[in-house]
């Protein structure tokens, strides 16, 4: 028997063996992927002042929940209640006086001049009230979303101006998933695919759905920006943690 023929047959056949279990493994099911992804908030708003004036009430701490339309805090407005009603007062006697001009103009009694000039006074007044009632509803700060506050900058009886930040409120229960993926990952990853993401932090495993990708790749990272909605919101997730989504 010639044994290095028969040695070289073997060994072949091993060779040819580990090159198709290596092949299979190149080419059959993919290993499992992770990429880093973070729980986002959608709704999100630092709530200013529209008007400077002195904080008469801040009604609301941090941690507290509110519901959408809430007075959160108030500007004081009183000096603008009072010129309001001396807006309306001569607003009143406005429209009288162009009520009689009018019925004496049909007479005869008073020009179309007369006439035509209180009712601009008229118009006038009402524009008045109309921004003053406006002044008024920007002294007081609203919820725009049911929510909590997670941030308080200013406290009541503080000086407040125009454009600077007082409470900060987010809603807990609107919470997405972002990240960024490698492109060629987002190229076949159309809207309502599911993906489970593990969460460290809770140890326990959620159900994500592509909601939309970024219509553009970053050229630096060559990667795209992905969201997700998430399916089965768990109790205790808070925007910022961080997870790992899995493909």
């Amino acid at each position: 028997m010639n044994t290095r023929g028969y040695t070289q047959r073997v060994v072949k056949k091993i060779f040819l063996t580990l090159l198709f279990v290596a092949s299979g493994v190149s080419t059959g099911v993919a290993a499992e992927q992770r990429y880093p992804v973070i729980f986002d908030v959608e709704e999100r708003a630092t709530l200013s002042a529209e008007r400077d004036g002195v904080l008469t009430n801040l009604d609301v701490d941090v941690g507290d929940k509110v519901r959408k339309g809430a007075v959160l805090a108030s500007v004081y407005a009183g000096d603008l209640g009072i010129q309001r009603r001396q807006a309306k007062a001569k607003r009143d006697f406005l429209a009288k006086q162009y009520e009689n001009l009018s019925n004496l103009n049909r007479r005869g009694l008073a020009t179309d001049e007369e006439v035509s000039k209180t009712k601009t006074e008229l118009a006038s007044a009402d524009a008045e009230i109309d921004l003053l009632t406006a002044q008024i509803a920007h002294s007081v700060i609203r919820a725009p979303f049911d929510g909590v506050v997670v941030q308080r900058a200013m406290s009541a009886h503080e000086w407040v101006t125009a454009g600077k930040p007082v409470v900060e409120i987010l809603n807990p229960r609107k919470i997405r998933i972002v990240s960024n993926l490698p492109s060629n990952l987002v190229v076949d990853l159309p809207e309502g695919t599911t993906h489970k993401v593990w969460i460290a932090d809770l140890q326990r495993e959620v159900t994500a759905m592509v909601r939309t990708t970024v219509p553009a790749v970053d050229e630096q990272s060559n990667t795209v920006g992905v969201i997700w909605d998430i399916v089965n919101l768990p109790d205790g997730l808070l925007t910022g943690m961080k997870g790992e989504i899995v493909f």
